[in-house]
């Protein structure tokens, strides 16, 4: 079944659609057969229930009971899995036919006066389920929901239904000889036991509704068919990176970006036509761009570890990556690249960021009694930082003759990826380092980038081997004989901006999207990580000056 034909979409229901784990724990409690401290997973309950009531086989009777109450009489109290509703009226939207298809008796094998499908027919009845879609139901038709006495059953019904997709939380269905081959399974949640292969686990009703409305059209420009695993990279602020295995063939990468008010830069685009440029100008220390929709690219994904521009046959890529760029500047404009995000073209730009960020980090500083330490920061510690760099800025430009207001000669822009180093790079087992994520590339001033290398915090390669890659690159553009003089002149300046940087969750948006990334962290415990990173790059900075002394000493 191709991802590109229409979808007929089966669903498994205990334990899929309907949670039961809340339920099981309060059933439990109710009758005294354990206590509060008890975990809610269904294992520790199995535990305490046998080691309470003194033998295995009592706990096993309980536990049971527990079952034949929670998918009988106490089935209302089940809670529907976060997201089921709203992936099941995105599919009605998108015309998809829905199917219930479970394992489920008649009656409980223990208590045969619990009707289990006469119960679970009425919560979906009373939850909506079986009340039309433009009615604010769900759209299913009771003939789209099926009981079945054993798993051959379920399995059969499965075939015959034609099913493209069917989501389970049991890596027994899908491990089945019998399971239909033309269905992509997708298995769901977090297994009890592992599956044994390879397979599709999507974790939550958010990310199956992502699969099936932004993966699956991207997917299926490249006739993927099918899909045996999906691994998370990077997920939470603005963007989700995701590793998928398909069934046959290489893995590759697929990235969503989000856009919200603080952040609405194309990013998804701009990295599109940067790679799509320099992979038809022949570079191959990219990943190869597949495909894109509006919402999501797809990548090669490529295997490895971090370089080190410490190792100096990693610096010599690094090196030639910057000598690539620039040379595919060329043709650049006409492929439909753009400025980078936060290009500086003029030196007096470098000012202005730092003079910007400075304020808005000043003002959320004073209207939020919360960041006051972050007030106090800027005020006592940071401020003699910012003020010795934009000294330092004015003396290199009137010691080399650089006009701060004037224009960049459009001649020597770069093509800039804007976030380069270490962090955005891997070594793959052949010893061949490849460049990653241009999210924010596009046309700057090569001095921006050689600042940022320099600067940033994203990697912990020391000074040294960080200038020595940027002298390298400086002294083999011949055409730009000024660019070692900018930088220097800015160095100072980006390296006080990457401070504040670090200090940039005090905008509430953008704290909100971190505390998103990171659950068991508060916004108090955010705050106080951010400002003692920053004191302690405040009390680490060394001026540009020093470091080129030291690292020519």
């Amino acid at each position: 079944m191709s991802l590109a034909e229409p979808m007929r979409i089966g669903v498994d229901l205990d334990n899929t659609i309907l949670s039961y784990t809340a339920l099981f724990h309060a059933l439990a409690r109710e009758r005294g057969w354990i206590d509060e401290a008890c975990p809610s997973g269904k294992r520790a309950i199995k535990a305490t229930l046998a080691r309470v009531a003194g033998s295995a086989g009592e706990g096993e009777r309980r536990w049971q009971k527990l079952q034949a109450l929670a998918y009988g009489a106490e089935i209302d109290r089940a809670q529907l899995f976060t997201g089921f509703e709203a992936f099941a009226r995105a599919a009605r939207r998108a015309g998809w036919p829905l199917f219930i298809v479970s394992h489920k008796t008649r009656v409980s094998n223990l208590d045969p006066t619990a009707a289990l499908r006469a119960h679970a027919l009425r919560t979906l009845t009373t939850r909506g389920f079986f009340r039309a879609a433009d009615e604010g139901g769900l759209g299913f038709a009771e003939t789209d929901v099926f009981f079945e006495d054993t798993r051959d059953a379920k399995i059969a019904v499965i075939a015959r239904l034609n099913l493209s997709h069917f989501i389970d939380d049991l890596p027994a269905v899908f491990e089945r000889p019998d399971f239909p081959g033309g269905v992509q399974p997708i298995l769901c949640h977090t297994p009890e036991t592992p599956p044994t292969r390879p397979l599709l686990r999507l974790r939550d009703w958010a990310e199956i509704q992502d699969y099936f409305f932004h993966w699956t059209p991207a997917l299926s420009r490249l006739k993927v068919a099918a899909l045996k695993g999906a691994s998370p990279i990077k997920e939470g602020g603005n963007n989700v990176i995701v590793k998928l295995e398909p069934a046959s063939g290489a893995p590759i990468v697929l990235k969503r970006h989000f856009r919200d008010a603080d952040d609405p830069r194309p990013r998804l685009e701009s990295e599109w036509r940067f790679l799509s440029h320099l992979w038809a100008r022949g570079a191959r220390n990219i990943p190869e761009p597949l495909a894109k929709t509006e919402e999501v690219l797809v990548e090669r994904f490529v295997d490895g570890v971090h370089p080190d521009v410490d190792d100096p046959a990693d610096a010599g890529q690094f090196v030639e990556m910057l000598a690539t760029l620039d040379r595919a500047g060329d043709g650049a404009a006409d492929a439909g690249v753009g400025p980078a995000a936060d290009a500086r073209l003029r030196l007096a730009d470098f000012v202005d960021g730092l003079n910007r960020r400075w304020r808005d980090i000043e003002t959320a500083a004073g209207d939020d009694a919360r960041l006051a330490a972050v007030g106090a920061l800027l005020r006592d510690e940071l401020a003699p930082l910012g003020q010795a760099a934009r000294a330092a800025f004015e003396r290199i430009c009137r010691a080399r003759r650089l006009d701060p207001e004037r224009p960049l000669d459009p001649a020597l822009r770069f093509l800039s990826p804007s976030d380069f180093g270490p962090h955005n790079a891997v070594k793959d087992p052949s010893g061949r380092v490849v460049f990653l994520d241009f999210e924010y590339a596009g046309w700057d001033d090569p001095a921006k980038l050689m600042a940022d290398f320099l600067r940033h915090v994203g990697y912990d390669a020391p000074p040294g081997p960080r200038l020595a890659v940027l002298r390298a690159f400086a002294e083999g553009r011949a055409r730009d004989p000024g660019l070692w003089d900018r930088f220097t002149a800015v160095a100072d300046l980006v390296g006080v901006e990457w401070i504040l940087i670090v200090l940039n969750i005090v905008a509430p948006n953008l704290r909100r999207r971190k505390l998103r990334a990171q659950p068991d962290l508060t916004a108090k415990a955010l705050i106080e990580q951010r400002i003692r990173r920053a004191r302690l790059m405040a009390n680490q900075f060394k001026p540009i000056a020093e470091l080129l002394v030291e690292c020519s000493a």
